[in-house]
């Protein structure tokens, strides 16, 4: 799912005439209102929401996360947050304030219990095996524990004597996120373990310390041939992970990863000329521009492609390219199988000849 070699970076799709019963592009999420019944501080800088939701909402699975939209300064903002309690707890995201970051501080500075929120989801495919006997090993840096922890406490509640090693690394003691909630679960749970990495700790820290290189990051994490690795965090680091797991021997289908920002665009710059694209639901034929993804192109005419998160892990902008050919980055959520199929993500897909797409 996860390809690195720059040789398999880009990945040429073609497909002959119609294909009958065409697959619809998933449909948007309803939106639906929660209540925020409490504001947890667990550091200086970020919270965890306890949200009650308004109406019923499918169950989420760990690992999962919701699209927020709040108002700051009279504008409508909508960000993604993860899912950060087990599935059978309430539902709780948790945000940590960036810099710059106008949403993220709205939400970790301003937001009071009482107040509402317009959410959609679940939403991504970052999510645990479905076999619960499996070993699993995380990387988290900073915020990125949160999705993880989700995952981490559903395992254990599954199985409590799962084996689980996480790697989390912060900069100082009092920025690890669930520091306590950690501690409690290496106590009640043997299988568990915590390898925590600081990059400024307090004088008398007896842990780890210093920088995380993919290298490094991959011999805490010490994976066994069952072992399903789970990574969030800097995509440099990720990235750098995930290369030195598939060089002691991970299979890529058991290193698995989440993105928080848009993917950058690797192929945008090699894709010359523009092409007709006709949204055949949408009843719309426009031109897209060289360099122009299929999500940039449907944005500008209004055709019907719902997407989420643009990086290319939450499927749902998954379309299917009816004629024509386009390319498109190999490192996506879609299977070989959804390829050989025609399907692509608008967001990360482009076109080299003039296309026809069920959109």
């Amino acid at each position: 799912m996860f390809g690195i070699d720059k040789i398999d970076q880009f990945v040429r799709v073609a497909t002959k005439s119609l294909i009958s019963k065409p697959v619809r592009a998933s449909a948007s999420s309803p939106a639906f209102d929660v209540l925020v019944a409490e504001v947890v501080r667990e550091t200086a800088d970020c919270v965890t929401l306890l949200l009650e939701p308004s109406s019923r909402i499918p169950a989420f699975r760990a690992g999962q996360y919701l699209k927020l939209a709040t108002s700051v300064d009279g504008d409508v903002h909508t960000r993604a947050y993860s899912i950060s309690g087990r599935e059978s707890a309430g539902l709780q995201v948790t945000v940590k304030a960036v810099t710059n970051g106008s949403v993220s501080q709205h939400l970790c500075r301003d937001l009071q219990a009482g107040d509402t929120l317009t959410a959609t989801g679940p939403h991504g495919t970052f999510v645990l095996p479905d076999d619960d006997a499996e070993p699993l090993a995380f990387l988290a840096v900073g915020s990125g524990i949160t999705p993880i922890l989700s995952m981490i406490s559903t395992a254990l509640e599954e199985n409590p004597d799962r084996g689980i090693r996480l790697v989390y690394g912060n900069r100082g003691p009092d920025d690890i996120i669930f520091g306590a909630l950690l501690a409690g679960l290496e106590v009640d749970h043997p299988g568990f373990s915590v390898v925590h990495v600081l990059t400024k700790p307090k004088r008398g820290w007896q842990g780890e310390r210093g920088r995380l290189t993919g290298e490094r990051a991959a011999r805490f994490l010490a994976p066994r041939a069952a072992t399903h690795v789970y990574l969030c965090g800097p995509e440099e680091l990720v990235d750098a992970t995930v290369r030195s797991l598939l060089d002691v021997g991970v299979q890529a289908s058991r290193v698995h990863r989440e993105r928080f920002t848009p993917r950058t665009r690797e192929i945008a710059d090699q894709v010359n000329g523009e092409h007709a694209v006709q949204w055949v639901r949408s009843g719309i034929t426009d031109t897209q521009q060289a360099g122009e993804s299929l999500l940039d192109a449907a944005n500008r005419v209004d055709a019907n492609v719902p997407f989420i998160c643009e990086a290319g892990e939450c499927g749902e902008c998954k379309i299917r390219v009816l004629k024509g050919e386009v390319l498109h980055e190999a490192d996506t959520c879609l299977s070989p199988t959804e390829v050989e199929a025609g399907l692509a993500l608008a967001c990360s897909s482009y076109a080299v000849t003039d296309l026809e797409v069920d959109a």
